[in-house]
């Protein structure tokens, strides 16, 4: 990314629901969840994000109730998209 953007992966722990991924525009001054712009719905993740280009991102997702997932971004992640799930298969 750069100086200003940047993304961290939030899961509280617990065996509590929520967190997501939260995308900074300024440094690190604030963030906003970006995990909920789905074509999916509303997507809950904990994971490491890799990104391959400045555009192109990856969260693998592990999760207990629904099986581990893959989330993928295009657009520098502002929205994001399921693009694989173990409970699928």
């Amino acid at each position: 990314m750069d100086k200003d953007i940047g993304f961290i992966s939030y899961k509280p722990g617990g065996g509590s629901t929520g967190g997501g991924i939260y995308k900074t525009d300024d440094g690190g001054i604030s963030f906003n969840n970006v995990s909920n712009t789905s074509s999916n719905g509303n997507i809950i993740v904990s994971g490491d994000i890799l990104f391959v280009t400045p555009s192109n991102g990856y969260v693998i997702c592990p999760t207990l109730q629904d099986g581990d997932f893959i989330i993928k971004t295009t657009d520098q992640g502002n929205k994001w998209n399921k693009i694989f799930s173990a409970a699928e298969k």
